[in-house]
């Protein structure tokens, strides 16, 4: 009797070891197949909401831009001629002056006519003292001047008109020119002061 009764326990507690191992092993692969379909189910919606984003924002995406070709070309030695016309008269002769379209060559033309007295430097120019400044802000830090170049020479408050070439001379503003060669020579061949007059062309 006692056998028997120790027997069916043993068969008992056998039965309970193996139905736990079982409900284990089944919890387990639940688990697992859960996690595997939950990661699976994330992935996927991380791909969908990137793949919105992308198609909502084209501006995320890579793009390769071609150099535009509507660039100008500037060329900062040149000045461009504007369209003032000044002439400078010296007794009855009168001398035709293009302005540049600068801040200091609208400035003068701005304050025309004058009456000046010019005067010879250096062998080089015939110079004549404003009585006011002009406007200089934005204009270049020097001048490497030629024959026939119309100029302001900041520092002194003069125009210069060259009647020769000169080296370049820092603060020395380009006005305009004289096109005339005629008159640039007869400019030079004048030996003392002389008075003139600087008024806008009609």
């Amino acid at each position: 009797m006692r056998k028997t009764i120790i027997t069916t326990l043993c068969v008992f507690i056998c039965f309970i070891l193996v139905a736990c191992s079982e409900f284990n092993t089944n919890e387990m692969i639940d688990n697992n197949h859960f996690q595997t379909e939950t990661q699976t189910q994330v992935e996927n919606h991380i791909e969908e909401e990137t793949d919105n984003t992308s198609e909502n924002n084209p501006t995320t995406q890579t793009q390769t831009t071609e150099p535009s070709n509507d660039i100008p070309d500037i060329n900062t030695d040149e000045t461009q001629e504007g369209n003032m016309k000044i002439k400078l008269i010296i007794e009855d002769k009168e001398i035709e002056i293009a302005l540049y379209n600068t801040p200091a060559a609208n400035s003068l033309y701005e304050i025309l006519p004058l009456n000046l007295t010019f005067e010879d430097f250096n062998n080089t120019e015939k110079i004549s003292y404003l009585t006011e400044n002009l406007t200089t802000e934005g204009e270049p830090d020097g001048y490497e001047p030629k024959i026939g170049d119309f100029c302001l020479y900041a520092p002194w408050g003069n125009l210069s008109i060259f009647y020769e070439n000169f080296q370049y001379s820092p603060s020395l503003i380009l006005l305009g020119h004289i096109d005339s060669n005629s008159d640039i020579e007869m400019i030079k061949t004048i030996n003392s002061d002389f008075l003139a007059r600087l008024e806008k062309s009609e």
